[in-house]
């Protein structure tokens, strides 16, 4: 009966243990499984195999009454004989849907396991650093240790380790270069370091204010509020 249908591969198998052999050696995708069989029955098969590595079950059998330990045991299907075409044919395609979607998930899996190994395999964010000047000299502060940010006219004030500096660069730049290195806006005029954002504190008036740890208070507008106790909260 199954025969005609170009994709199925027909195996046949004359007992259990014949069976367990079979689906063992894990080409097989599609059991039709009877009830009674020499050796042992259908389901000690399954046992036998162990549900969670059994192809996808489809029970054909005289037996009507063990429908229920059949779909409890894994089953997709219950054939009772004689089997027409028809409910055959429905089994069948049930069957290869069911496939379909085990092979894509076993693809997901694997693109999956495959982005988490490229991503652990990717070279780590190289640091940055700001470029400061201090008369004749220049040197250079890394991103990890600025606490925060303030706008200072066509400057920004960069406080880290309880000292300012000033840099020849807008707010806005320093937030583009910033924000994949853990910084976020706080206000139309400062910036902070999340790492270093200890806690929201309200003002009492409808204010908010963000003390980092070095003890300051850093100002945080009302539209801010929100975004910056939601991005405190992930990175914990």
């Amino acid at each position: 009966m199954l025969s005609p249908d170009a994709e199925l591969d027909v195996a046949c198998c004359a007992s259990g243990a014949e069976a367990v052999e079979a689906i063992r050696k894990g080409n097989i995708q599609l059991v039709f499984l009877d009830i009674r069989m020499r050796g042992m029955d259908g389901f000690q098969v399954i046992e036998a195999v162990g549900a969670e590595r059994m192809p996808v079950v489809v029970f054909t059998t005289a037996y009507g009454a063990h429908a229920i330990q059949a779909f409890e045991a894994c089953a997709l299907d219950y054939l009772l004989k004689p089997i027409s075409d028809e409910r055959l044919r429905q089994a069948v395609s049930r069957a290869k849907a069911t496939i379909r979607q085990r092979r894509l998930g076993a693809v997901q899996q694997q693109l999956l396991a495959l982005l988490q190994t490229d991503s652990l395999r990717s070279p780590p964010k190289p640091a940055l650093r700001l470029q400061i000047r201090l008369g004749a000299s220049t040197f250079f502060l890394d991103a990890v240790d600025i606490e925060w940010i303030e706008s200072a006219d066509n400057y920004a004030r960069v406080w880290s380790k309880g000292r300012s500096h000033l840099v020849r660069e807008s707010l806005s730049h320093l937030e583009r270069e910033l924000k994949p290195f853990g910084f976020l806006r706080a206000h139309r005029g400062t910036i902070v370091n999340l790492a270093r954002a200890r806690e929201i504190r309200g003002t009492g008036l409808g204010g908010s204010l963000v003390v980092m740890q070095d003890g300051r208070r850093v100002r945080v507008s009302r539209d801010r509020r929100a975004v910056l106790i939601e991005a405190m909260r992930n990175r914990a």
